[in-house]
């Protein structure tokens, strides 16, 4: 009698499995059980929304640095090899009293429009994009005369200043700046307003 009722709890099990298992399916991504009514898990699921999400705002991204780049190239002229460019100068590669602007020419042009510049004194390192200079309708700067060692803007802006360039170098002379004594007159600057006290002074 005991043995019939352990044989009928067995069996009874038995169909109890097979019936969760024929309710069950694996997920077609991990291959871990899961309800028919998905085909994936919550997990895969999940994860395969955060890639589609992830793909989507690329996109956007995309199509939106596409638009960014027609509005600026409607915004700016072309400019091409052998044109002059001016490149302000920012506030802190530059002295007080030195020019804003420095003429260049475009000496190279990416496929992705960014441009070498370059002119007698020397090429600036870095590329440039249209939106960084304005274009001169005259011919200033020769393609033939430029050189092609590679300095920083600051450098060609020093190369171009009467003043020292950035850094505004000044004297602290009491005699007229007459000998090379002079931090101006050894390097072969003039004085300015802001060196020994406004005394009086021959190198200016």
């Amino acid at each position: 009698m005991v043995v019939n009722i352990v044989w009928k709890v067995n069996v009874r099990k038995s169909a109890n499995n097979i019936e969760t298992s024929e309710n069950q399916t694996k997920c077609a991504d991990c291959n871990k059980p899961c309800t028919s009514a998905n085909i994936r898990c919550e997990l895969c699921s999940c994860q395969k929304n955060i890639q589609s999400n992830r793909l989507d705002a690329k996109i956007n991204l995309e199509n939106l640095a596409k638009k960014m780049k027609a509005l600026s190239n409607s915004k700016f002229p072309p400019c091409s090899v052998g044109d002059i460019v001016r490149v302000k100068i920012p506030d802190v590669d530059r002295g007080r009293g030195d020019f804003r602007n420095i003429l260049m020419t475009v000496i190279e042009k990416t496929d992705d429009d960014f441009y070498k510049l370059a002119n007698k004194s020397g090429t600036i390192e870095e590329m440039f994009s249209m939106n960084q200079f304005s274009m001169c309708s005259e011919k200033l700067v020769d393609l033939e005369s430029v050189s092609l060692e590679k300095k920083s803007l600051r450098k060609l802006a020093n190369e171009q200043s009467l003043l020292g360039g950035q850094g505004y170098k000044r004297c602290n002379c009491k005699t007229k700046c007459m000998t090379n004594k002079c931090k101006c007159k050894a390097i072969g600057n003039l004085c300015n307003s802001k060196c020994h006290s406004n005394l009086s002074c021959l190198n200016k």
